[in-house]
């Protein structure tokens, strides 16, 4: 295991990938880059795309509870203009209570 939490093997990468666009490379499903993902995409498609691709990572417990998932959603949401749901939300919660 390395410093930063465990790492992926060579079959386990193999065997779990993120699906691209027909003919592009597949990469591994990491959950910081499915969120990077979910960035770039946004930027490009707009935040409601950026949030669908988020929705994949609530149920993975490596990232579920992180304070970026829950800063990149408040964001989105935020740029989608829908802060007032967001500051509702656990996640508008967490990611508003690191702002101060």
């Amino acid at each position: 295991m390395c410093r930063h939490g465990p790492s992926l093997t060579a079959s386990s990468a193999a065997s779990t990938t993120v699906p691209t666009p027909s003919g592009a490379p597949t990469f591994p499903a990491n959950p910081m880059v499915t969120l990077n993902h979910a960035v770039a995409v946004a930027m490009v498609r707009g935040p409601r795309a950026g949030l669908d691709l988020l929705r994949a990572l609530d149920d993975d417990d490596r990232l579920a509870r992180h304070h970026r998932l829950d800063a990149v959603r408040a964001h989105l949401l935020e740029i989608a203009d829908e802060e007032p749901s967001s500051a509702r939300s656990p996640a508008g919660r967490r990611a508003g209570g690191m702002a101060h």
